[in-house]
């Protein structure tokens, strides 16, 4: 309001309200008392809606969040969206000055929008209603493993890794070591990875990837694995009897193991013969030689690391000190079942469980042969044995004592049968005194005597036979035995019990 010479200029602002207003305004005489009121009144302003324009109406970002839009009205009104990924957080008519939005976010990486419609709500009155596009940016492409990281132990496992994505995607590469590698559980663009780790055989700790790429490339998304190393480890078994045996022996050294191994021995009577290896387990075979002495030696057998001095196994190996040969052995348990062992007088009885040294009637060289000893003399006179001898179904068993140089069975009235032709192969025989028994011709062959006594028994210096059951002429071939005058066969031979008796061949006509 302003004064003028002829009066008052008043000024009536816009009315923005759709009601029509007034006010009052007295005027007072200047230094009087005169007051004078006057009322202004103003008709109702248009009704009224708006926004801001479209090209400036904020965009939302990928990410989501709120979006503030201004809103001018003179009249209620109401805010609706055509989307339900956008929301209206609050609209409060003429006290809101500001039209608030909240987004959610956007996975996809198309850009997307949504229609807002503000319409007045005041009664009677035509609607005003105005609207606008909002507009939400797309999301960045991405293929996210959660986790990225995997942390494997060294036996492996099976693991199920989920994958979120927005774009089309498969696998482009992973590590000979991961078996069984599938995508499952797929959800639009979302899925699973499932997939076994192999155990890790190695003493390294090792590093690989799952490589995901998008579907027509472009990019690329990788899950890192790192499996824990395999703790070093070493097996290790010999495949031996407690003692080795003195006449030689073989045995195996099995080693399992994650490392590079060798073995290592400080003895050269054992020897390696082979070596085999199958995946992480190597074999190797050795032959032992036979002991040269009646003592116990010893070996140390190690499993080292190859290169290094590790020892990750120790064996300590024992060999026997020579005893009776294993082949003289068994053929003196058959002598002994033949003749009845059990029932020999007490002074010649044999405990088989006691070493055969101390048999009676024994005697093995001092001499060690291939780790062994043997049987040197065989003496069991007037011991009460009984049972046959000679050649049957098998050998007769004193034919396998091969070193053996005195059989002296005499005076031993049950012990039957007859000359063994097998004892042709006793090349060190120098005696055989059967005095006294009741040894008969083999009726089957038609023999006293052997006639391969004569050429195979070379060392044979005493040949005694008297009073047994032995009748007729004997071989020609005997009589041909370099020895045979030591034998002394008038006395020594001839002689038989009753009515039998030994003869020798005619001599050949003179021409």
């Amino acid at each position: 309001m302003v004064r003028t010479t002829n009066g008052l200029q008043i000024t009536v602002d816009k009315n923005d309200d759709v009601q029509a207003r007034s006010t009052s305004l007295n005027i007072a005489q200047e230094n009087g008392s005169y007051i004078k009121g006057i009322t202004i009144g103003q008709v109702a302003g248009e009704r009224k809606l708006y926004l801001p324009p479209q090209e400036t109406i904020p965009v939302a970002v990928a990410a989501g969040g709120t979006l503030s839009i201004p809103v001018v009205s003179n009249v209620s009104w109401e805010a609706a969206l055509s989307q339900d990924w956008i929301s209206v957080v609050q609209t409060k008519g003429l006290e809101t000055k500001m039209l608030t939005l909240q987004v959610e976010a956007n996975t996809r990486i198309e850009a997307r929008q949504a229609q807002l419609t503000v319409t007045t709500t005041d009664a009677g009155e035509d609607s005003l209603v105005v609207t606008r596009t909002i507009l939400q940016q797309g999301a960045k492409p991405h293929i996210t493993l959660d986790p990225n990281t995997l942390n494997v132990p060294a036996a492996g496992g099976a693991y199920t890794v989920p994958v979120q994505a927005n774009v089309s995607w498969n696998v482009l590469s992973y590590p000979s070591w991961v078996e069984g590698l599938q995508i499952a559980n797929m959800v639009g663009y979302n899925g699973e990875l499932t997939f076994t780790v192999i155990p890790n055989q190695q003493t390294v700790a090792r590093s690989a990837r799952i490589e995901l790429s998008r579907t027509g490339g472009g990019l690329v998304s990788a899950l890192e694995i790192n499996q824990a190393p395999e703790a070093v480890f070493v097996n290790a078994k010999v495949n031996s009897p407690q003692f080795l045996h003195n006449e030689g022996d073989s045995f195996t050294l099995t080693v399992e193991s994650n490392i590079e191994v060798g073995y290592g021995l400080d003895v050269n009577w054992i020897i390696n013969t082979s070596k085999t290896v199958e995946g992480r387990t190597t074999t190797w075979e050795f032959q032992v030689l036979p002991v040269p002495t009646v003592n116990n030696r010893s070996a140390v057998l190690q499993v080292r690391e190859t290169g290094t001095q590790q020892v990750y196994k120790t064996f300590n190996m024992t060999q026997r000190g020579a005893r009776i040969a294993q082949k003289d052995s068994t053929a003196l348990v058959r002598f002994h079942k033949n003749m009845r062992g059990d029932n020999w007088r007490d002074t010649h009885l044999w405990n088989l469980l006691l070493p055969a040294e101390t048999w009676p009637g024994l005697t093995l060289e001092a001499a060690v042969r291939n780790g062994a000893l043997h049987v040197k003399k065989l003496e069991l006179s007037n011991g009460r044995l009984e049972g046959s001898v000679g050649d049957g179904t098998e050998k007769d068993p004193l034919s396998l004592l091969a070193y053996l140089e005195v059989i002296n069975l005499s005076n031993n009235t049950g012990v039957t049968g007859w000359l063994p032709v097998s004892w042709k192969d006793l090349d060190n025989l120098e005696t055989i005194n059967l005095e006294n028994c009741n040894l008969t011709n083999f009726m089957f062959l038609g023999y006293n005597i052997p006639a391969n006594y004569a050429t195979r028994l070379k060392n044979l210096t005493t040949f005694i036979i008297r009073n047994n059951l032995l009748n007729g002429v004997i071989p020609a071939e005997i009589t041909e035995h370099p020895h045979f005058e030591e034998w002394n066969f008038e006395e020594n031979m001839q002689p038989q019990k009753g009515t039998n008796r030994l003869t020798l061949p005619d001599a050949p006509a003179v021409p």
